[in-house]
């Protein structure tokens, strides 16, 4: 049986009770294009769930503080392992946009909104979760 690939995703709560969401970009060669997204991406050879979050927030959001971030859950989807961070910044949607390195836009959104939206990478159920558990008070 082969083993599946392990991938690496943060969740990002602002002071409003908002998660950042990326749109990923709209090129049919890449899977789910024009959809909305969490950040993160897949683990290289030999990196374990820490480096491999903070590296790919240096290639996606390059110089965003992170702050004390902690994991959330690790999930099982049927064609990867994802571990699962969050972490509260306060950052303006506008900073983010300028120094956002892949996708084409970023926005903060409430779970009303990402209830409207398409969402990438069975993520849907993932924000629900985590939104359910902010509601009962997330561990700071």
């Amino acid at each position: 049986m082969k083993k599946k690939r392990q991938s690496c995703t943060m969740l990002f709560l602002n002071p409003r009770g908002e998660v950042l969401m990326l749109l990923r970009d709209d090129k049919p060669d890449i899977s789910y294009p024009n959809t909305w997204d969490l950040p993160g991406g897949h683990m290289e050879k030999g990196e374990g769930p820490h480096e491999c979050i903070c590296r790919e927030m240096r290639e996606e959001l390059p110089g965003l503080d992170l702050g004390n971030f902690r994991k959330f859950q690790v999930v099982e989807f049927p064609e990867r392992i994802d571990h699962l961070f969050w972490t509260r910044i306060d950052v303006k949607e506008e900073t983010l946009n300028r120094i956002l390195c892949e996708g084409q836009r970023a926005a903060w959104m409430s779970l009303g909104d990402i209830r409207r939206v398409k969402v990438a990478s069975g993520f849907r159920d993932v924000l629900e979760a985590f939104f359910e558990k902010l509601e009962r008070g997330l561990p700071d």
